[in-house]
Parts: C-alpha cells; sequence; structure tokens
C-alpha cells in the first residue's frame, strides 16, 4: 500500500515535456487527445514550459469601446496598431476622426483592400455610401470573426470587454454596435436618411471614413488582423 501511494506521489509530480511536433506526428488526433490520451503523458508542460492547459482554452478576443474614438481590437492581448499616415501613434485626439459629411464626400472616399470590396456592399445593405444601420453589426462579427480566424486560427472564442468581463459575442457584437454609433451620432449629430431609407440620428452615414486635421488618413499598419478601410482626400 505504501509503495502505490509513493508510485501515485511521484507520478502526480512527474512532467513530461511534449514539443510541437511531438503532437504534428499524432496526425488525425486532436491536441487534447495528444495530452490526455496517449501513453505515458503525464504532464501538461510543452517544450516553452507552457502550461498546456492554457493553451487548450478557447482564444480570447479582447476590444476596447473607448469613449473618443474608437474600437481597438486586440486579439490575445496585442493591440490593433492604428496610427496616422505619417506614422504617429495614438492620433485621437480631437473631434475630427469622422468626416463631416459622408455625403458630400463619399465620391472622394475609397476604401481600397478591404473585406466587404467597398462601401456599396449589399452585404450590409449599403446604398450610396450610406450603410443600413440594420446591417451593421453584421459587419461587426465580421470583424470579430476576421480577427480570430487570423490570429487563432477559428471563430471559437471567449470574447472580453473592455473590463476583461467575459461576455457573449452577441454581446460583444452589440456593444461594438453602440459604441461606433454612439461616436458617429456624437459628431454627426444630424438626422439623416440611411441606405435603407430610414431616418437616423447621425448614425447611418457610419464609421471607417477616420480623418485627422492636418495629419493625413489613418491607416492600419501592416500587422492589423483585418485591412481595415481608410479614408483619403481626393
Amino acid at each position: 500500500m505504501e509503495a502505490d501511494k509513493e508510485e501515485a506521489k511521484y507520478n502526480s509530480q512527474s512532467v513530461t515535456v511534449i514539443t510541437k511536433e511531438d503532437i504534428a506526428r499524432k496526425q488525425g488526433k486532436s491536441v487534447e487527445d495528444v495530452i490526455f490520451n496517449e501513453v505515458g503523458v503525464t504532464g501538461t508542460v510543452d517544450a516553452m514550459g507552457t502550461k498546456l492547459d492554457t493553451l487548450l482554452q478557447k482564444p480570447k478576443i479582447f476590444y476596447s469601446n473607448f469613449s473618443n474614438a474608437d474600437i481597438i481590437i486586440r486579439t490575445d492581448g496585442g493591440d490593433l496598431d492604428l496610427r496616422t499616415a505619417e506614422g504617429n501613434p495614438n492620433p485621437w485626439g480631437g473631434n475630427n476622426h469622422f468626416l463631416s459629411d459622408l455625403g458630400k464626400n463619399k465620391n472622394d472616399t475609397s476604401i481600397p483592400n478591404s473585406p466587404w470590396q467597398g462601401i456599396d456592399n449589399a452585404k450590409y445593405g449599403a446604398v450610396e455610401g450610406l450603410l443600413n444601420s440594420q446591417n451593421i453589426k453584421v459587419m461587426m462579427g465580421d470583424i470579430l470573426d476576421a480577427s480570430a480566424l487570423k490570429y487563432n486560427g477559428g471563430t471559437e472564442c471567449i470574447y472580453l470587454d473592455h473590463e476583461g468581463r467575459e461576455i457573449t459575442r452577441e454581446q460583444a457584437v452589440n456593444q461594438i454596435f453602440c459604441s461606433f454609433v454612439g461616436i458617429e451620432s456624437y459628431y454627426n449629430g444630424n438626422e439623416l436618411r440611411g441606405g435603407d431609407g430610414e431616418l437616423y440620428n447621425g448614425t447611418s452615414k457610419f464609421l471607417y471614413v477616420w480623418m485627422a486635421n492636418g495629419l493625413g488618413s489613418f491607416h492600419p499598419v501592416g500587422n492589423a488582423p483585418i485591412p481595415l478601410p481608410l479614408a483619403q482626400q481626393g
């Protein structure tokens, strides 16, 4: 009996190092199968000393909904780094983040390299540069999913709000939507008719047309999760 106890004690304290190559060789098996079901595996530490139980958790999508600017999507704690055309960091500082009149300037606004191939994308209900507010949430969800796919290889994620509280994907989309719309509405407080023909208090012209007076257009750096649209003066 004592020998059994000693053996159990030893086994509980032993650690088996599993390399990525070891896992890769187990083709057709999930990481969970390799870690928990392979004979001889008694620990949960990989070759870098990282506890594998943390690697098995669903990836986390962080985002911040600041009152002055803007969603900064973050994946695994890394900021999506938005900079001005001149490369100045943290360009948020004034009430000039949005074009004052997208309707007037829409012909001078380009959205190159975006997942949506232009602002008049029927998927989001856009008509002549005005987005259907009912479909903005679809776009917000696509943004989250694009980040998750690029950085985590899948869209099954845990979502945390700007205070680190776990929320559902729907809550994340709603909070991003409310933040974007609230900011846009603040800077463009006029009643405008949206792409769906309905009147909205500054919400239908919508985001993604950031400008900085005297600084040029905002644009994402090369390692941004997705190629966010940018506004350009014609």
